[in-house]
This record gives structure tokens, sequence and C-alpha cells, in this order.
């Protein structure tokens, strides 16, 4: 069976399967024990994570599609990065190589989470739908931005390419 199992404390572990939001007190004090998956899609947005979800339930079992799908909202605090982290330690323990992904704003934020996360949890971690292509087929939804936002963004950019 394809999911995460925690284990809270002396209590019995929980299983959590596909896609769910977990409390950041969870994530503080859970431990992750056991992790099946070939895919795990990290989503920033609340709205996208649930469409999402529902998504994957219409088009066939969440489970055959052998995905966990994690809601991180904002940028990642300590207790996040904390679960995040054991769930790559389990990676690196067991020697498996688990395609990871980071689905964001595009935009400066959702740029900079991708960023943190891959520098600071998941080195391998690949951005999801954050490309050329999905812009230009939501482009009616684009805002403009100004010469300053310009530079935030090519700051970045820059940052990424030293780093």
């Amino acid at each position: 069976m394809y999911g995460i199992e925690l284990q809270m404390g002396e209590s019995l572990p929980e299983r959590l399967f596909f896609g769910v939001t977990v409390h950041s007190q969870l994530m503080k004090a859970g431990r992750v024990i056991d992790l099946r998956a070939e895919r795990i899609l990290i989503i920033g947005n609340k709205t996208v994570f649930h469409e999402y979800i529902q998504s994957l339930s219409r088009i066939g079992n969440l489970l055959e599609k052998k995905i966990i799908v994690v809601y991180l909202g904002s940028f990642p605090g300590p207790d996040k990065r904390f679960f995040l982290r054991q769930i790559q330690d389990k990676f690196d323990k067991n020697g498996l190589q688990i395609e990871v992904q980071f689905w964001g704003d595009i935009d400066w934020g959702g740029f900079q989470i991708f960023r943190h996360l891959q520098k600071s949890v998941f080195p391998q971690l690949r951005p999801y739908r954050m490309d050329k292509t999905t812009f230009h087929q939501h482009l009616d939804w684009a805002e403009t931005f100004t010469a300053d936002y310009q530079v935030k963004l090519e700051q970045l950019l820059e940052n990424t390419d030293n780093s």
C-alpha cells in the first residue's frame, strides 16, 4: 500500500495516503517510519491542491497512481522542513530514487520556495507545471509587473545560476 506512515510518540502509527494536509504540530511531533511511493508532488497552493486531488479521483483510484501529494502552503517553516527532511532521509536510508516535484505559483514567491526546498531538503526537486508552456496557457490570468519586480526575478535567476 502506498502512503506515508507516521509514528506519534507511543501511539499507534497513522498511515496517510496520497493527498493530505498535515498540521504543523503533527509535522513537528510525528516521525516518518515508512514511505511508499513512486512520486512525491508538493503543492504550494491550497486550491490547486484540492483541485488536483479531485482530478486524480475523477480519473481513477489515487492509490494506483503511486503518488503522495503534500500541501505545503506558503514558505516552509521549521516544522514543515523537519517533516520534509524526514521524507528525504527515508529516501537516502533506503537508497530510493523517487521523483520529487514542486508545483507553486509562477512568480517570484513560487520560484523562491522551489529554490529553497531544492537547496535545503530535496536536491533532486524538479518544478511541476512552472514552465513557459504552462505560463503561456494561462496568460489571461497573468498580472503585469513593475521594473522593480523584474529586477527581483532576474536576481533570483542569477542567484540560482551561481549556486
